[in-house]
């Protein structure tokens, strides 16, 4: 009986330490007592203080997964928070590339 207490606790473990956010590399736990500490309410508190949302993917990977744990903690239904706005990734650009707008050379022929 002790081994299955044992397990609950390592796995409620595991799950405060599962990565909500890849690209920032932030975690469930640290999501959840933000949102605690600073009493946040939204997806953009949220983002701000955790940068979670804030990588690379700008959040399509798991915004879903911020609001998810929102609802949790405020205690409110998911069609009550409203998702934060998304921006396009972005992409590495060669420095000759932006030379050669600046100059008006017309890059897409490249492509």
């Amino acid at each position: 009986m002790e081994e299955k207490n044992k397990g609950s606790a390592e796995s409620k473990k595991d799950k405060s330490e599962k990565i909500i956010c890849r690209c920032e590399e932030v975690t469930e736990r640290e999501i959840r007592e933000s949102i605690r500490k600073f009493d946040l309410d939204t997806v953009a508190e949220v983002k701000r203080a955790t940068r979670a949302g804030m990588g690379l993917c700008q959040g399509r990977s798991c915004e879903a997964s911020i609001i998810r744990i929102l609802c949790e903690e405020v205690g409110r239904d998911i069609s009550e928070i409203n998702a934060d706005s998304t921006r396009p990734p972005t992409i590495p650009v060669e420095t000759g590339v932006i030379a050669d707008v600046i100059r008006g050379v017309d890059v897409n022929e490249e492509f």
